[in-house]
C-alpha cells in the first residue's frame, strides 16, 4: 500500500476553525471532521486512508491532533463529550491570516520543548480531552477527574485471554500469589485496561531512526464491579466494542500497574487521559522530555515517512527474578541458590524427582528467573521419546517437494545458531522426558560439545548449506526434566551422566507453603489433612517402593475453578475424583500385582476425606 500523501495536522488547524464557524460555532467532531473534508477537497482516497491497524482514518486521527494543538493554544474548547466549540480568540484567528494559526502552535510546541511549560494545557486552563464519543460513562468518577486506574496483562501460559475476559466481563491474573495484595485493594467502580506491550519497527508516527521501539497497545477498558478478595480475579464491565489504540515511551511491561495522576509526572496522567479519554498522544512533547530526548525525531511536516515492509511486533516479555521463582515454586532461598551454581557451573542441569513434583513447571521459570524476565523466544522446550532422532536434533537428510533430499539442521543446532547471534543473552534448552531416548544416540558428537569445558571446541559435523564445524556457545543452557518413577525407561549411561549436573526435586507436603497455598482454594482443616495423609502414603510408598515413587504436590493444583476458596463439598468431590482417577491408577501400576482392597488401603485415609468421615 502506497503511503498517506494528505496534508499533516498543523496545515489541518486552521480548517477546523474555518468548519466550526460554518457549523454555527459548535459541532460535534464527525462534522467538523466531514466539513474540513470538504473545504479542503480531499479526495475519497486520502479521506479513507486507514489509521495502522486500526479502524480510523488518518484524516481523522490527524485532525484530532489539531484540535487537541486548537484547545491548547486557547482557541477551541470541548464543553461535552465529542462535541467542539471555537472560543473567541479562535474566531480572531480564523477570520485572520492562517499562517498565525500555525506559528501559535509552533510556539506551544517549542515551550514545551524547553520545559518552561507543562505539556498539558497552558497554566491555570483547565485539563485538555479529545474525542470522548462513545466511551461508556458510567463509573465511580467522571473522565475529567479520573485520577487512577489498574493497566493489567491478559497473557497466562502464553495465550492472549482479552477476548475470553471482555466476553465474560472478568480478569484473572495468572500468577498464584504474586499480585495478591494489589489486587485485593482494588475497589468496585476503579477503572481498568488490559494492555499489552511489545517492540515496533515500521510505522510509528516519529523518527525512530531504524531502531525497535517499545509499544503499548491499550486492548479493552472497563469499570471493576466487584472483588471477591481472593488475589487474583476480579468481574469487571469492559467496553463493547473498544477499538484498541497504540500508546509509545511510557509502556508498562509487567503484568500489574496502578497509575495514579501525578502533578510532578504530567506522563501518567497523559496516559490515563489516552486510555480512557480517548485523548491524542502528544508525541512531540515525549520526544522533548528529557529522557528520550535526542533518541527520536519529530517525523518532517511536508509528510508522514512510510517505511516498505510489514509492522514488525513482538510482545514484550515480563519481568521475572529469584523472588517470583521462590513465589511459584516450592523450593526455598537456599536450595534455589544451590541450583543456580549448579546450572552456572555446569551448563546442563537434570531435574529429576518422582510424578507431580513440578518439574516442567519449575524448569521453565528457572530460565525465567535467569534470564531475569519471560522471554520465551530464548526458550527452546522439546520432549524426547523412544522414536527422538539425530536427524531430529543435530542434522539430517529431509525429503524435499521435488521428491530429493537436502541436509537440514536440526532443532538444537537451530537453537545454537540463534544464541549464538545473541551471545550477550542467556539461551534455555529444555527437554522434557530426557531419559526416554537414547541420548547418546540422539546428541552423536554434540555430547561432547555440551560440556562446559568444551564450549568453544568445534565439532566437525557437515550442517545445513555445506557449512562445516559447529559449537555449542556458552550462553546455551540444557535443562532435562527425568520422571524416576518410570521404570519403561533405562539408565542413562555415564557418559551423559557426567555432563549433567542432577538435582532432585521433591513432593512438597512438608512445606508450609503448600499448606498455605491449599488453604486460600478450601477450608483450613481439610487442607491440613490432607497433607498430612499423603505425608503418610508417601512415608509407606518409600518404604515399600523406594523414595523414587513419591507422589508430587501437582496432582492437588489443579482446581475446578479460579473464582475464589471452594465449599466442603466441593472439596470432597474434587478430592474424591483426584483419588480414584490419578492416585488409584499410579498405585496400581506400582503395585501390578495386589488386589483392589490393596491399593484402596493404601487411600484409605484420603478416601475417608473425601467421603466426609473426618
Amino acid at each position: 500500500m502506497p503511503g498517506f500523501t494528505g496534508p499533516t495536522h498543523l496545515k489541518m488547524a486552521p480548517y477546523v476553525l474555518q468548519a466550526l464557524q460554518e457549523l454555527g460555532g459548535k459541532a460535534p467532531y464527525a462534522d467538523i471532521d466531514q466539513r474540513v473534508i470538504d473545504i479542503m477537497g480531499l479526495s475519497n482516497e486520502v479521506a479513507s486512508f486507514p489509521h495502522g491497524d486500526t479502524s480510523r482514518t488518518e484524516i481523522a486521527y490527524r485532525l484530532a491532533w489539531a484540535r487537541t494543538d486548537l484547545k491548547k493554544v486557547g482557541m477551541i474548547d470541548n464543553p461535552s463529550m465529542g462535541v467542539w466549540e471555537i472560543k473567541p480568540e479562535g474566531i480572531e484567528a480564523a477570520n485572520g491570516d492562517s499562517s498565525e494559526v500555525v506559528k501559535r502552535i509552533r510556539a506551544m510546541r517549542a515551550l514545551e520543548r524547553t520545559g518552561s511549560k507543562s505539556s498539558r494545557a497552558v497554566e491555570g486552563d483547565p485539563e485538555y480531552s479529545v474525542d470522548l464519543d462513545g466511551l461508556d460513562p458510567q463509573g465511580s468518577e467522571s473522565l475529567d477527574s479520573l485520577e487512577k486506574a489498574y493497566f493489567v496483562g491478559a497473557s497466562i501460559d502464553g495465550q492472549d485471554k482479552t477476548d475470553e475476559f471482555v466476553e465474560q466481563g472478568t480478569w484473572r491474573c495468572g500468577y498464584e500469589a504474586k499480585y495478591a495484595d494489589q489486587i485485593n485493594r482494588i475497589e468496585p467502580g476503579d477503572r481498568i485496561v488490559i494492555k499489552a506491550t511489545f517492540t515496533r519497527k515500521y510505522n510509528l508516527p516519529f523518527d525512530n531512526h531504524g531502531e525497535n521501539v517499545s509499544a503499548m497497545r491499550i486492548k479493552a477498558r472497563g469499570v471493576v464491579r466487584y472483588n471477591p478478595r481472593d488475589g487474583k480475579t476480579l468481574r469487571v464491565d469492559w467496553e463493547k466494542g473498544y477499538e484498541p489504540r497504540d500508546w509509545y515511551f511510557l509502556t508498562l511491561r509487567q503484568t500489574f500497574y496502578l497509575i495514579e495522576r501525578d502533578l510532578e509526572d504530567w506522563k501518567r496522567g497523559a496516559l490515563l487521559d489516552f486510555a480512557f479519554a480517548d485523548d491524542v498522544q502528544d508525541i512531540e512533547a515525549f520526544l522533548a522530555d528529557p529522557y528520550w530526548a535526542g533518541q527520536y525525531d519529530s517525523i518532517v511536516e511536508e509528510g508522514v515517512i512510510e517505511p516498505s515492509g510489514d509492522v514488525e511486533e513482538e510482545e514484550m516479555p515480563g519481568a521475572y527474578n529469584a523472588e517470583d521463582f521462590l513465589r511459584e515454586v516450592f523450593m526455598d532461598e537456599q536450595e534455589y541458590a544451590k541450583l543456580v551454581s549448579l546450572l552456572e557451573r555446569k551448563g546442563n542441569v537434570i531435574l529429576q524427582g518422582s510424578p507431580g513434583t513440578g518439574k516442567t513447571f519449575a524448569a521453565r521459570r528457572l530460565a525465567w528467573s535467569l534470564m531475569g524476565e519471560q522471554a520465551d523466544t530464548r526458550i527452546r522446550f522439546v520432549q524426547f521419546h523412544q522414536n527422538t532422532t539425530y536427524e531430529d536434533m543435530i542434522v539430517g537428510y529431509r525429503p524435499t517437494e521435488s521428491g530429493g533430499f537436502d541436509l537440514r539442521n536440526g532443532v538444537f543446532t537451530r537453537f545454537c545458531e540463534q544464541a549464538a547471534n545473541s551471545a550477550s543473552k542467556k539461551h534455555f534448552f529444555i527437554i522434557d522426558e530426557i531419559n526416554r531416548a537414547n541420548v547418546s544416540k540422539v546428541m552423536g558428537e554434540m555430547l561432547v560439545a555440551v560440556e562446559k569445558s568444551h564450549r568453544a571446541a568445534i565439532v566437525d559435523v557437515r550442517l545445513q548449506g555445506g557449512r562445516n564445524g559447529f559449537s555449542v556457545p556458552d550462553n546455551v543452557y540444557i535443562i532435562g526434566m527425568m520422571n524416576t518413577a518410570d521404570r519403561s525407561i533405562a539408565m542413562m549411561d555415564y557418559a551423559l551422566r557426567r555432563r549433567f549436573a542432577f538435582f532432585e526435586l521433591e513432593p512438597a507436603f512438608g512445606r508450609e507453603s503448600l499448606l498455605r497455598d491449599l488453604s486460600e482454594r478450601m477450608p483450613e482443616d481439610f487442607a491440613r489433612i490432607l497433607v498430612q495423609e499423603m505425608i503418610a502414603l508417601n512415608a509407606r510408598i518409600e518404604n515399600e517402593r523406594g523414595r523414587a515413587y513419591r507422589i508430587g504436590h501437582s496432582y492437588f493444583l489443579s482446581f475446578p475453578s479460579s473464582d475464589g476458596a471452594m465449599s466442603e463439598d466441593e472439596c470432597r468431590v474434587w478430592l474424591l475424583s483426584i483419588v480414584e482417577y490419578e492416585i488409584v491408577p499410579l498405585l496400581r501400576e506400582y503395585w501390578f500385582d495386589a488386589s483392589s482392597d490393596q491399593i484402596k488401603g493404601y487411600v484409605r485415609g484420603l478416601l475417608s476425606l473425601a467421603s466426609g468421615e473426618r
